[in-house]
């Protein structure tokens, strides 16, 4: 369960300082906690310490999270909190000062929500919350950080090609594929978009992470050999955010033994990289409507993972 509380994990006092301010300007309601290093991060999340008393099922709404901290690094937070079923699903805005494309790629795959380099202005955390799915509403003298507004299944209408018979709730599909064989993502687009999806790519992990931020796939298509870090590591970075579990991954590999030993994830698809297409299509397929159709619900109506768009 989470509440409203933001907690902003930072030692540097000049940018607490200078973050409260700009969402004191900007009306912002939500209460604050400050913690001054990963440890005491930790202590907060999970009732320890000077914290013990606190109730664990409460969790933040949001988590702003400095990358360079002492005692315990915010990768190492991350990690912890990622690795834990009461904060596995809070949503995190790493903060830092690092240019180093490596940090990002690090938090993306630990399951960070969006990278935003400092110094920090306030529009990027407003934009950064919007593209998490949080919404701003007016309560008290304030504006708040609420969750998630509700969303519908987007289905296709109009001129939109008509579901084939048994196609999953949300049809046509967003697909995302991720891999440096340009002709793979050609011929990948041209079978699903011939068949109504929807699909996207990217060449290497940055793309790949930046894509899965700003949109919600049903399905990803991911290689491991992806230039930049293992394929691997963007489906694990992808099945610790929010809404992982209601993706359906798929990972391309040229070991397949190896990959599934590694990634030890009976949830993610590990195919060779040298599948036939067609066997690809009918996975995607295959892989969507479970994940798109969940148990009936008590009025007996079909239940679908959120959507945002």
């Amino acid at each position: 369960m989470r509440c409203e509380v933001i907690l902003f994990v930072e030692d540097n006092p000049d940018d607490v300082k200078q973050t409260l301010r700009a969402f004191e300007r900007n009306n912002i309601g939500n209460e604050v906690v400050v913690a001054r290093d990963g440890e005491e991060a930790l202590d907060y999340l999970f009732g320890r310490g000077a914290h013990a008393d606190r109730d664990t099922d409460l969790q933040p709404g949001l988590i702003l999270l400095d990358l360079k901290l002492p005692r315990i690094s915010g990768l190492e937070v991350l990690e912890h909190l990622r690795a834990d079923p009461r904060t596995e699903h809070v949503p995190v805005v790493v903060l830092t000062s690092s240019t180093e494309e490596r940090d990002m790629l690090r938090s993306y795959s630990l399951g960070a929500n969006i990278y935003v380099r400092k110094p920090i202005h306030f529009p990027e955390i407003l934009n950064a919350a919007r593209q998490l799915g949080l919404y701003w509403t007016l309560l008290g003298s304030g504006l708040a950080l609420l969750h998630r507004e509700p969303t519908t299944p987007v289905i296709a209408l109009g001129a939109e090609p008509e579901p084939p018979e048994g196609a999953p709730l949300l049809w046509p599909l967003e697909v995302l594929i991720a891999t440096p064989d340009a002709d793979l993502i050609q011929r990948v687009r041209d079978l699903l978009g011939a068949q109504g999806h929807r699909v996207r790519h990217a060449s290497d992990a940055r793309n790949a992470f930046a894509l899965l931020m700003s949109t919600l796939p049903n399905v990803v298509i991911v290689d491991d050999a992806l230039p930049d870090i293992r394929g691997a590591e963007v489906v694990r970075g992808l099945r610790r955010s929010p809404h992982g579990e209601s993706i359906a991954a798929i990972l391309l590999a040229g070991d397949v033994e190896a990959v599934c030993r590694d990634l030890a994830d009976d949830a993610v698809h590990v195919l060779s990289r040298a599948v036939q297409l067609g066997e690809l299509a009918a996975l995607v397929r295959e892989v969507s409507s479970a994940s798109l159709w969940l148990p009936d619900n008590a009025e007996g109506d079909p239940v679908s993972p959120p959507r945002i768009d």
